[in-house]
């Protein structure tokens, strides 16, 4: 997720004429230095416009204490949870101080406002001036294209379509033969940091919605998410400059809102991903599995192609992947695109949080 503030809502608030200043925790062996932090922030508050004070963070990155003396000084705070279906006691602490807490998933909503939580929810949005569409006539023969890192449930819809005969793009680092060295995290030694990792484990099974997600990573251990195909090629993945042109060049990019293994369980649990968002807004032709929650934001058909099994999923692949089809592709992708620039851009969910403001 490195960089996504700037390339999506900082970058598009700014270019909408607010002013923007981003400022990061300051962290002591992986705990917060609350007076610094709150340093940082306060000396980049204006004096001659309403500040608003737009967190990204949970309790381990700030603090009541900052959010208090925040709004001693009349700002505006409002959050942003992204990750409130698998640890919604992310922000337990601090919840009730926001004037408004931006949660992206509905399920656990009941459990946010018994923080004190001042809820609206709302997925997330694209920014159309970095995500921008970039037609293309001629698309490659039959390929679905996965743009992020094949595990779960992503991985088995990917083998239906390798056992089905498509050819198989998965732009992912997952396949380097160094991929593991661009993923490890160099662990603190702090045993205050130790400490609150086992206290995030045991607090998160408190939660059916993260018992789900670790006994279905449980189960799938008896299963394989790995590829052996030569119908499939791993792509290094794009950077945010040349992601226009990877997502519009697919005839069919394959999307999964179902969250990490628990497409094994009877009821999977879903997140709508930034990346729905980010394949529209550039115009993608994206096939992704229905729900109610993201119908209520792309209608199925004409600017989103939704599956509800495997064999409607390879059904709408072999039909939507045909050369002779790329009108039809063209058409939900101008539509998508459409619908980004009217109700998912980060400017219209920043309008719908500042309705909610009284300062």
């Amino acid at each position: 997720m490195y960089q996504w503030h700037d390339y999506h809502f900082v970058d598009e608030w700014r270019a909408s004429g607010y002013d923007v200043v981003t400022v990061d925790a300051c962290m002591i062996d992986g705990v917060l230095d609350e007076e610094k932090t709150l340093f940082e922030i306060t000396s980049r508050l204006s004096k001659s416009v309403i500040n608003v004070f737009f967190s990204t963070t949970g309790d381990g990155f700030i603090s009541r204490g900052i959010l208090k003396e925040l709004k001693r000084l009349n700002v505006a705070l409002v959050r942003l949870s992204c990750d409130d279906l698998s640890v919604p006691f992310n922000s337990k602490k601090t919840a009730k101080l926001y004037d408004v807490y931006w949660t992206t998933v509905p399920e656990n909503i009941d459990v946010l406002k018994s923080y004190g939580a001042k809820c609206i929810v709302m997925p997330f949005a694209a920014n159309p001036r970095r995500f921008n569409y970039q037609p293309v006539k001629h698309f490659p023969k039959s390929v679905i294209g996965f743009i992020g890192t094949p595990y779960g449930a992503r991985a088995r819809y990917l083998n239906s379509f390798i056992e089905n005969g498509f050819k198989v793009y998965v732009y992912s680092n997952s396949g380097h033969a160094n991929a593991k060295d661009l993923h490890v995290v160099k662990p603190s030694g702090s045993l205050k940091f130790r400490m609150r990792q086992i206290s995030y484990f045991i607090n998160s099974m408190k939660y059916s919605s993260s018992r789900a997600l670790v006994y279905s990573s449980l189960l799938s251990k008896m299963t394989t998410d790995e590829f052996h195909s030569d119908q499939l090629q791993y792509i290094a993945p794009p950077n945010f400059d040349n992601f226009p042109s990877v997502a519009s060049s697919l005839p069919v990019s394959f999307g999964s809102t179902i969250l990490g293994n628990t497409d094994i369980l009877k009821n999977p649990l879903q997140n709508i991903r930034l990346r729905e968002f980010e394949i529209a807004s550039c115009g993608g032709c994206h096939l992704v599995d229905r729900s109610s929650l993201l119908m209520d934001y792309f209608e199925d058909s004409r600017e989103m192609i939704m599956y509800s099994s495997r064999e409607e999923m390879l059904d709408k692949a072999k039909y939507y992947s045909r050369p002779s089809n790329l009108n039809i592709r063209n058409k939900i992708s101008e539509a998508a695109r459409k619908r980004v620039l009217k109700d998912h851009t980060w400017s219209y969910r920043l309008d719908s949080i500042k309705s909610l403001l009284i300062y």
